[in-house]
């Protein structure tokens, strides 16, 4: 009695080792100690204890043939009263091939109909399990039981150790034929063990095939094209590798049709992906109208997706060895996505600090520091442009989680501009995003450019489950505006051109308010202007003028204000004036000699003219001054 309790405690006392090249080794000890046990019961207690140790799941069933009759027993431990009352012996003959002659895993892309009428697998599905991989038990064919192991949590099994799984139910069912009651032990041929038939040897092989395929491209070229192109060879279908935000990173082969279905793909999962809301952790297979299909495999580490895997299944469904090749791309992938994320993160961050510094210490850059930005791709002194995005309402701005929720958007965009625009480096800079761009980038592409830049920030919004943060950010999207510098070579230069871009990304709101974006070239006079526009002068003459006005619209309800900028806009001209305010001329009259009224003025004379051009141009640099100033510090008591 001794002797079995020390050998029962010393299954249960082993560790179980992680790693799959120790997976082996934990199992042969499990044998060797079911090979010691004196009865059944105690290498059920042992296989339920060890089992659930291995492989760390949440519940461990053993289901045994214990007399002639055709049934599996179940045995279990830990299981609530529902539970008990759910599990219940299952006829051998009502369970499917399938499930008694392969190791067999759920969720599984394997969707063979008699699954749908397998006694064992409608037991399972009862148990409310999210996961769960069962192993058979027979010699010869003759079933003598079933091993399962059940998650109430999506667990990333591993298939790629098909043959080990097979090999421990082979010996765990010679392990238990000595304590098989006699009837059984006659029925058993365990002279010679059950090997997998030729089929399944024919997969095997090919599986250690695409196997040996993964691993030379990921340790002799670990670019993204080689270990896509590998995949697209073994399946010999054609292949996409996308980021978390879809762009396409690879594809495989360069088809006009294969672009556009994927065109399609992307549709699909942007509006009906179980990926983004449930972290889905294998395959899914998806029908587009016309019934062509694809399968859709994330690359993730973790809880976090980096990207997509997509096959188009252009001549046939994949099988499950497909699938386990699939799986084991995308493990591959991974891997490539870390690698490819830790060198963005340190080009992002080099640049971060570099320009940084250029603008808190021009005087302290030299040789080194232009050194160290060649290093991380920027080259400061190279024709280039620098855009600044700033988001034009007071509220974003002023909001305490603001800087917070920048940094993880500049995070997201340098991943994402990494794929379509790699010559742009990405920075921030207090409370503003700031982009390296060349000079040569035509206008079309800085629009595209924009465009992802609101892309990335919806995206995000989409993400945040908090109201306040995603309204936040819905707004930072809306209101953003962006202001370009002029080329600029020289790192003193780019210092300027940062204070020109950021001045004019504060001006745009208030200058072109229908437009996103703002030429420092087009805002010269508004530069010039600047330093009186701050003065007692400027502000006392302001006050008198375009204040006055602007004080008189808001007590009134009128536009009196709009009037006159309109007015001077179009060089006095009443009919394009009236036009372009969808008034009628004599309105328009009325209103200009209210305004002349009030301010005391004749708009007929140059000099008031003038005055009044500059009152404007004044008033625009103190709204946009005022933005500047009244930004939330976070360092502020």
């Amino acid at each position: 009695m001794e002797e079995r309790k020390s050998v029962s405690n010393s299954v249960t006392a082993t560790r179980p080792r992680r790693r799959r090249q120790r997976l082996h080794l934990n199992l042969r000890n499990l044998v060797s100690h079911l090979e010691q046990a004196e009865s059944t019961e105690q290498q059920i207690d042992m296989m339920l204890k060890a089992t659930s140790a291995i492989f760390q799941s949440d519940i461990s069933i053993v289901y045994i043939r214990k007399d002639n009759q055709e049934l599996f027993y179940p045995h279990a431990c830990a299981l609530t009263s529902n539970q008990q009352n759910i599990l219940s012996q299952v006829p051998i003959a009502a369970c499917c091939r399938r499930i008694l002659s392969w190791p067999f895993r759920w969720p599984s892309d394997d969707r063979e109909p008699a699954l749908l009428h397998c006694a064992f697998f409608d037991n399972m599905d009862k148990m409310g399990f999210s996961t769960w991989f069962s192993l058979p038990l027979s010699i010869s064919g003759f079933p003598l039981g079933i091993i399962a192991v059940g998650y109430y949590h999506f667990q990333y099994l591993v298939d790629d150790v098909g043959h080990i799984l097979w090999e421990f139910a082979q010996d765990v069912a010679q392990a238990l034929v000595p304590n098989l009651p006699e009837v059984l032990r006659q029925a058993v041929r365990h002279e010679t063990p059950e090997l997998p038939d030729a089929p399944y040897q024919q997969k095997m092989r090919r599986f250690l095939s695409n196997h040996y395929q993964l691993t030379s491209a990921l340790w002799t070229d670990d670019g993204l094209h080689s270990i896509a192109h590998s995949v697209k060879q073994m399946l010999n279908r054609p292949t996409a590798v996308l980021d978390r935000f879809q762009s396409v990173l690879s594809i495989c082969p360069e088809d006009a049709r294969w672009h556009q279905l994927l065109h399609q793909v992307k549709h699909w999962m942007t509006l009906r992906s179980p990926f983004q809301e449930t972290m889905w952790p294998l395959p899914v297979r998806t029908e587009l109208e016309d019934q062509t299909t694809f399968v859709v495999a994330p690359i993730q580490t973790g809880d976090v997706i980096h990207g997509y895997l997509v096959i188009w299944e252009n001549s046939a469904q994949l099988d499950d060895l497909d699938l386990i090749a699939v799986q084991e791309a995308t493990m591959a992938l991974a891997v490539h996505f870390y690698k490819r994320g830790f060198q963005i993160q340190r080009r992002g961050h080099g640049f971060q600090e570099l320009f940084n510094f250029l603008l808190d210490q021009p005087e302290a850059w030299g040789a080194a520091e232009s050194d160290a930005a060649r290093a991380v791709g920027w080259d400061v002194e190279a024709e280039q442009r620098l855009l600044v995005g700033l988001p034009s309402a007071q509220s974003v701005l002023t909001h305490p989680a603001y800087l917070e929720h920048l940094s993880v958007l500049v995070d997201h965009l340098r991943s994402r501009l990494e794929t379509e625009f790699p010559q742009i480096l990405v920075a921030r800079r207090h409370e503003a995003i700031v982009l390296s761009l060349p000079v040569s980038m035509p206008f079309e592409e800085i629009e595209r450019l924009l465009n992802s830049i609101q892309t990335i920030s919806l995206h995000m919004t989409g993400r945040l489950s908090n109201h306040l943060s995603a309204r936040l950010f819905s707004e930072l999207v809306e209101h953003m505006r962006f202001g370009i510098s002029g080329p600029c070579t020289h790192p003193s230069q780019i210092v300027s051109a940062f204070e020109e871009a950021s001045f004019a990304c504060r001006l745009a709101p208030f200058i072109t308010p229908t437009e996103r974006i703002l030429f420092t070239k087009d805002v010269q006079l508004y530069h010039l202007l600047r330093p009186i526009a701050t003065s007692p002068k400027a502000k006392h003459f302001v006050s008198e003028t375009a204040d006055l006005l602007r004080a008189y619209d808001q007590q009134h309800g009128s536009e009196l204000f709009k009037t006159l900028e309109v007015y001077l806009h179009h060089n006095c001209n009443l009919t394009d004036t009236s036009t372009a305010l969808y008034i009628h001329r004599t309105t328009l009259q009325y209103r200009l000699k209210r305004i002349e009224s009030l301010l005391n003025r004749s708009l007929d004379a140059a000099e008031s003219k003038l005055e009044m051009q500059l009152a404007i141009i004044f008033r625009k640099i103190m709204d946009a001054e005022q933005v500047m100033n009244s930004v939330y510090d976070p360092f502020s008591d």
